[in-house]
């Protein structure tokens, strides 16, 4: 059975992230948090090695932050079960 995390709003933490290297496989992995609104915090990541995946944040509504990495990400990205689907195009025409 997964814990739910509650007490994350959004990834304020990660301010200043710039790239993820990962093994094989996924180098970003967003899941299980109930409370997250936001991937504020992300805004200044420009490259991940490898896949990113974001799922089960039942609140999730905002992924502008990941505008500078989908503008020229082309590795595998899953973003499933969150408030809103997340389409990389309708990101760049969408958020500032």
């Amino acid at each position: 059975m997964k814990k739910l995390n509650k007490g994350i709003k959004d990834l304020s933490g990660l301010d200043g992230l710039k790239a993820v290297t990962g093994p094989n496989g996924y180098a970003i992995t967003i899941s299980h948090n109930e409370n997250l609104l936001s991937l504020h915090g992300l805004e200044q990541l420009g490259s991940s090695t490898e896949g990113i995946q974001i799922m089960y944040n039942k609140n999730l509504a905002d992924f502008c932050p990941l505008k500078l990495l989908m503008s020229s990400y082309k590795s595998y990205f899953s973003a499933l079960d969150n408030k809103i689907k997340m389409d990389p195009q309708i990101l760049q025409s969408s958020c500032k």
